[in-house]
């Protein structure tokens, strides 16, 4: 995935001198983000067991999850200047790898982006397509939906990783059980399990949601 020369650099961390190891994340980052290897090298020491374990969550028998933890340092150290809120710095990383991870199973052969514009089968009609509905003249409704994709972001959230994995292939993705075994690397059997405990968790969550609409 990396070619050795974007590796080498990114991990050809400054020995610390002392005092620095000292200093708080929010100083590091600001000397990073002046580009200090030193302060970057000492960030990468303390955060990259946590990007470990976040990338083990997401792929847990996964072969390339060395490879996207050194792709996580390489976007760390060249987007760690557009980082505003220094202290959110461990979610940010977090979410990177979970965008390498996502940007890693759209590469996968086989699997398929579909298109809002192309046809959708409907009785044999070849121009009809995936057509969404202009809303902007039902404010309610557009809210409605807004405040329903909130509590299945939040309840979604709350689930263990390689539960919200699965059920995040198989719901908003369209994969089968199988392509999703295939992807995380774990039997059908597990990956169905998965799926079926994480739609009762949701269901769970988001039942005081629900009865509120009634």
């Amino acid at each position: 995935m990396l070619n050795s020369r974007c590796t080498k650099t990114t991990l050809s961390l400054v020995p610390v001198s002392n005092g620095v190891e000292q200093l708080p994340d929010h100083d590091l980052v600001l000397l990073a983000q002046g580009r200090d290897k030193q302060a970057f090298g000492i960030l990468v020491r303390r955060h990259q067991s946590s990007i470990r374990a976040h990338l083990y969550q997401l792929a847990p028998d996964s072969s390339d999850r060395a490879d996207f933890e050194q792709e996580v340092l390489i976007r760390m150290w060249r987007s760690i200047g557009s980082l505003r809120n220094t202290a959110s710095l461990k979610s940010w990383l977090r979410q990177i790898a979970t965008n390498i991870f996502y940007d890693s199973l759209r590469k996968k052969p086989g699997l398929k982006v579909v298109s809002l514009d192309e046809p959708y089968p409907n009785d044999g009609d070849e121009n009809a397509t995936r057509d969404i509905a202009d809303s902007s003249a039902l404010p309610e409704e557009v809210m409605q939906r807004a405040e329903l994709m909130s509590e299945i972001e939040i309840a979604l959230n709350k689930l263990p990783e390689q539960f919200r994995t699965a059920m995040i292939l198989r719901e908003m993705h369209g994969l089968s059980y199988d392509e999703i075994a295939i992807l995380t690397n774990s039997e059908k059997g597990t990956v169905k399990s998965r799926i079926s405990r994480a739609r009762d968790k949701v269901q769970t969550s988001m039942a005081s949601y629900f009865k509120d609409c009634a």
